[in-house]
């Protein structure tokens, strides 16, 4: 993919996010995720197949149920805000599988982590009003993944066809404005553990095993009164030192002239 982006002469795109925002993922004017950039995903990909092929295979698919289309996240000072957009209603959340994000936080591949994703949320079912975050634990020595929770409140609200989520940096191991991860939103997985199941079953935005990346290395915070007076003596420090310098170097010149 990188090297068809080249061959197309398709710049680097920028994806730092400087503008925080708090989103109300309870209130019904969605209007307020217009100015968030999208991440689209192409749809009529949750149609069922049951076809014969070859010397009369038979081909059978009923695991389609949310068609993905459009994605987005925010963030304020203390959450992250994820939006995700289906062709039609959501499916019930009691549902099996259901509407999961995997998020990855590391790059390095050094935390423990399952397909290169550190957190999964609605990996068990939303209880009580939240969404379960959990930690990977890495893959067991059979090859299942392994999970642990995070003590945390993920709250939610379905709208239609929209689902939001409301996450705490800090339970994905972020403070401040600085951040950079990807992420990537499945529905009606069938068999966990198993990352080629996102080219067979439900759907999957984005596609296969690609992911979303959202980053903003742009450090927006407001520097401290400390940090400031620190700054300020250190230039007083330096235009007089400059000061001093320039002065006895003309008492020198005057001292030469008149000797």
């Amino acid at each position: 993919v990188a090297n068809v982006r080249r061959y197309k002469g398709v710049d680097k795109q920028n994806w730092n996010m400087e503008d925080s925002k708090t989103i109300d993922i309870f209130s019904d004017n969605l209007s307020q995720w217009d100015s968030i950039t999208s991440y689209e995903h192409y749809t009529n990909s949750t149609r069922d197949r049951d076809c014969v092929g070859y010397v009369k295979c038979k081909f059978e698919n009923f695991t389609r149920r949310n068609d993905f289309v459009t994605s987005k996240v925010a963030y304020d000072e203390d959450n992250f805000y994820f939006y995700v957009s289906t062709l039609k209603d959501v499916s019930p959340e009691t549902d099996s599988g259901w509407m999961r994000l995997f998020i990855d936080t590391d790059y390095t591949g050094n935390s423990q982590n399952w397909e290169g994703f550190e957190y999964v949320i609605n990996r068990t079912n939303p209880q009580n009003g939240l969404c379960s975050l959990e930690r990977s634990k890495g893959v067991s020595e059979d090859g299942s993944w392994q999970w642990e929770n995070v003590e945390c409140e993920v709250k939610y609200s379905v709208k239609g066809n929209i689902l939001q989520l409301q996450v705490p940096k800090k339970a994905l191991g972020f403070e401040g404005n600085t951040f950079d991860f990807s992420f990537k939103w499945s529905d009606n997985m069938q068999k966990d553990g198993d990352i080629m199941d996102f080219y067979t079953n439900g759907d999957v935005a984005p596609g296969g095993r690609f992911c979303f990346r959202f980053q903003n290395t742009i450090n927006n915070e407001k520097p401290s009164v400390w940090l400031l007076v620190t700054i300020t003596a250190i230039i007083i420090c330096l235009v007089s030192a400059i000061c001093v310098i320039v002065i006895l170097k003309i008492k020198k010149s005057k001292h030469c002239i008149f000797k």
